[in-house]
């Protein structure tokens, strides 16, 4: 099948792929450029229908080939592709909000405010978006996190951070029920149905991402191994710079002892964190 045609970028070359269909949800909001990498050659895309027509025909397992955000003012994650590479901590934030939906609706959108100043939201739920960045920024100063970040660090780099908060959230979905009464699959179901309820107030990426996260369950997939190798892999793929980041996992049942006894020594800390902020930032 014949994908790009009249395609009008000077280095632009018609391409056969032949993968299997992946049906694409269609987050493309406006022109970019994206580079297609394949064992023998290299497409330049610059239009949406272009775009369009490689997703809807493009096996995102097929590891011969590889797309490469070009633009950083491009809307388009690469969770259309690899529908695990988005979900990195978002159950601790949701798990940490409690059982405030304000508070947990901020929480959750709070990465996604680009474009949208956290006045246009209420005062409950701006207490959540603060509360999102003071978790984020209490977890990158703690000693204990510290420690499994440079046991990552010679072989990851700066992807390292990103590393340990995918491996705490496995440790907290596999214990899940050490720590909530209720079931994780229903916990994440009761979730993606707030989330969905409360549509209008997610911001445009929040609302795009919402459907992949539902469909393909993030919140549960973090508790088996299977899930933590496929996000790695996608986060490798997404990174602008060589990470090895697919390698990760390894890592992880080379030191799940260790790991896993940081996460048990950090995670009360943090929860008695949030416990503090919640009460010096009353409703």
């Amino acid at each position: 099948m014949q994908l790009l045609q009249n395609c009008n970028h000077p280095s632009s070359v018609n391409y056969n792929l032949s993968f299997s269909p992946f049906n694409f949800f269609g987050w493309v909001a406006r022109t970019c450029e994206w580079k297609l990498h394949t064992h023998s050659s290299t497409v330049y895309l610059r239009s949406l229908p272009q775009l369009n027509i490689l997703l809807n025909s493009l096996n995102p397992s097929n590891s011969s080939s590889l797309l490469r955000k070009r633009s950083m003012r491009c809307p388009v994650c690469f969770a259309t592709l690899y529908p695990f590479i988005c979900a990195v901590n978002y159950l601790a934030h949701l798990y940490l909000s409690g059982d405030n939906p304000a508070l947990r609706l901020g929480n959750f959108i709070a990465d996604h405010l680009k474009n949208r100043p956290i006045s246009y939201y209420s005062a409950d739920i701006q207490r959540g978006i603060r509360l999102h960045h003071a978790i984020d920024r209490y977890t990158d100063q703690h000693p204990v996190v510290a420690q499994s970040k440079a046991r990552l660090q010679p072989d990851f780099r700066k992807y390292a951070p990103v590393i340990v908060d995918v491996f705490y959230d496995h440790f907290l979905a596999k214990d899940w029920l050490l720590y909530h009464p209720q079931p994780l699959p229903d916990y994440a179901a009761a979730v993606y149905e707030e989330m969905k309820s409360r549509h209008e107030l997610l911001p445009t990426r929040a609302q795009e991402m919402l459907p992949f996260m539902e469909r393909y369950d993030w919140l549960t997939n973090y508790a088996r191994m299977e899930g933590i190798r496929r996000v790695m892999t996608g986060m490798s793929r997404r990174a602008r710079f060589e990470s090895g980041m697919e390698r990760a996992p390894d890592a992880l049942e080379e030191h799940i002892t260790a790991f896993g006894a940081e996460f048990d020594t950090f995670f009360p800390d943090l929860q008695q964190f949030v416990a503090d902020f919640i009460e010096q930032n009353p409703e």
